[in-house]
C-alpha cells in the first residue's frame, strides 16, 4: 500500500476491482480510516474499463476471479499481487507475474 501512496508502483484496477475490494471491507469490518487510505490508493490508481473483447473464461473453479486477469491484461502489468490460491496457482498469466503480497514486498526492498 505504501508503494502505491509514494508513487513507486502504479495500481491499475477496474470498477468490479473496486466494488469488489470495498464489499471485502464491509464484510470484514475494516476501520473507516482504513477505507479510507485504500480509497486513497485507488484514487491514484488507473481506472480501467472492462470491453466485452476483455473478457477471459480462465478460473473455472472460480470464475470472478477472471476480473483480475482482465485487468492485468488491459494494464500490461508486470505483476498481480494477490492472496488468491486460483490465481497464485498460474503464477503467469500473457506476461503477468502472479505472485504473493509478502514476495512483491521482497522485490521492492
Amino acid at each position: 500500500m505504501r508503494a502505491c501512496l509514494d508513487g513507486r508502483v502504479r495500481l491499475s484496477y477496474t470498477e468490479q476491482i473496486r466494488k469488489e475490494i470495498f464489499l471485502i471491507l464491509r464484510n470484514i469490518k475494516a476501520p473507516d480510516l482504513y477505507k479510507e487510505r485504500v480509497n486513497s490508493i485507488l484514487d491514484r490508481g488507473i481506472r480501467l474499463t472492462r470491453t466485452a473483447g476483455s473478457r477471459l473464461s480462465v478460473i473455472r473453479e472460480d470464475p470472478e476471479d477472471d476480473k483480475f486477469l482482465e485487468c492485468a491484461r488491459l494494464a500490461q502489468a508486470e505483476y498481480l499481487i494477490t492472496n488468491d490460491d486460483h490465481l497464485l496457482r498460474l503464477g503467469r498469466f500473457d506476461g503477468t507475474i502472479i505472485i504473493k503480497p509478502s514476495e512483491f514486498r521482497r522485490l521492492l526492498r
